[in-house]
C-alpha cells in the first residue's frame, strides 16, 4: 500500500462554513477507508451504497455526524465554477465494485484545476491538492494529539467496504 497523509496541529473545533467554502469531509475515519464527501455553497454531496445525496445543509448534518463518528473537515480552494459539484455529481448513480465515493470529486479537481493526481484514492488527491497550492486548513472531530494520521488503502480495502455496507444495508433491520 502506498504511504500514509498527516496533517500536524489540525483545529479540533467544528469549522465556519461558508457560502464561498469548499470542505472535502472524511467521514467515519475509524473506517478503512473513510466515506469521502464534498462541501460546497452549504451543500454536502455524498456518492454512495445509497447513489448520490445532496443535502441542503451541510452544517447540520455534518454535526450530527461529527459528534459520533471520526471525522475531518479538510478546506481548499474556492472553485471558480460555482455549479460544478452539481454537475459532476449528478452525472453518478449507485456506488459498486470497481468505482470509488472519491470519484466525483477526482472529476471535480481534473474539471476546475486541470490536477490529475499521480497516485491512487485519498492519498493521491491530498497530495495533488497540496502541491498545487489547493489545500488550506484542517478541522478533526477527535483528539489526535497534535496529528490527524491517514491509513493508506487500495482498491481491495475499497471493494470490501462497499460489500460490506451492501450487506448491512440488505438487512431488515437497517432499512
Amino acid at each position: 500500500m502506498s504511504e500514509g497523509w498527516s496533517f500536524v496541529n489540525p483545529s479540533e473545533s467544528f469549522p465556519e462554513i461558508d457560502s464561498h467554502s469548499l470542505f472535502i469531509a472524511l467521514l467515519g475515519l475509524e473506517f478503512l477507508p473513510p466515506h469521502v464527501a464534498l462541501i460546497h455553497r452549504h451543500k454536502l454531496f455524498s456518492f454512495s451504497i445509497r447513489g448520490v445525496e445532496i443535502h441542503d445543509n451541510a452544517t447540520r448534518v455534518l454535526r450530527k455526524i461529527w459528534s459520533a463518528r471520526q471525522c475531518a473537515l479538510i478546506e481548499c480552494a474556492a472553485l471558480k465554477n460555482e455549479g460544478l459539484p452539481l454537475n459532476i455529481y449528478s452525472m453518478f448513480n449507485t456506488l459498486q465494485k470497481g468505482a470509488s465515493c472519491i470519484d466525483p470529486i477526482l472529476e471535480i479537481i481534473k474539471q476546475e484545476w486541470n490536477i490529475l493526481p499521480e497516485r491512487p484514492y485519498l492519498h493521491g488527491l491530498l497530495h495533488a491538492l497540496h502541491e498545487n497550492g489547493k489545500l488550506l486548513d484542517c478541522n478533526i472531530s477527535f483528539s489526535g494529539e497534535g496529528k490527524l494520521e491517514l491509513r493508506s488503502y487500495d482498491r481491495a480495502d475499497i471493494d470490501k467496504r462497499i460489500a460490506e455496507l451492501s450487506q448491512k444495508r440488505e438487512q431488515p433491520d437497517n432499512r
